[in-house]
């Protein structure tokens, strides 16, 4: 019911206006009314009117293709800039996603990374443009690197990992039994 939605455009108009103003990041997008101009007993216009003050906006960035963290600066900049609108305040969370080969940096430098995004938020929108928060979907890139999980270029779950251990001590009985050596002392100390 939150969001606008035109369900049939006559005979008879059915359309939900949504609500006036998005109260968090989930009711994205413009908000607003809808003046229907009616005729007799039917209504022959709408006009949807944006009333929001604060614009909740999610912006995803695919990290592919970024080389450096002075690429990333400007494709936020390049992204955010038409977000600007001077009669809202237009929030963003800021969606990184996709392969990159500084992955591991992003993640280290996370804090440092946020504070910076913002900057160039507050120097690209002023007043208008916020940046909420900044979630880290990337994966590492390694197309050159040896896959060591199993021929999969990220690390498995945990809980796959011991299924795969399991599997791979089933077939070896030598590493088996002195895995079991190795839990002797454990044993003991039970009981």
């Amino acid at each position: 019911i939150h969001q606008r939605e035109l369900v049939r455009p006559h005979d008879p108009m059915i359309l939900f206006p949504g609500t006036l103003q998005g109260r968090h990041i989930r009711e994205s997008g413009e908000k607003g009314a809808t003046l229907v101009e009616v005729q007799g007993h039917y209504p022959i216009q709408a006009q949807h009117l944006p009333l929001d003050r604060v614009r909740w906006h999610i912006l995803e960035l695919d990290m592919e293709g970024l080389e450096t963290f002075n690429d990333l600066l400007e494709r936020v900049v390049g992204e955010m800039e038409p977000l600007v609108n001077p009669e809202v305040l237009t929030v963003v969370r800021l969606l990184l996603t996709g392969r990159c080969p500084w992955q591991g940096q992003l993640v280290a430098r996370g804090m440092e990374l946020e504070q910076e995004l913002r900057v160039q938020t507050l120097n690209a929108g002023g007043d208008a443009l916020w940046l909420e928060r900044v979630i880290n979907q990337t994966e590492p890139l390694r197309s050159d690197a040896p896959e060591p999980w199993g021929g999969r270029a990220t690390m498995p779950d945990p809980l796959d990992l011991v299924h795969l251990m399991v599997a791979e001590l089933q077939e070896d009985k030598v590493a088996l039994n002195a895995v079991f050596e190795r839990f002797k002392p454990l044993r003991g100390l039970l009981g």
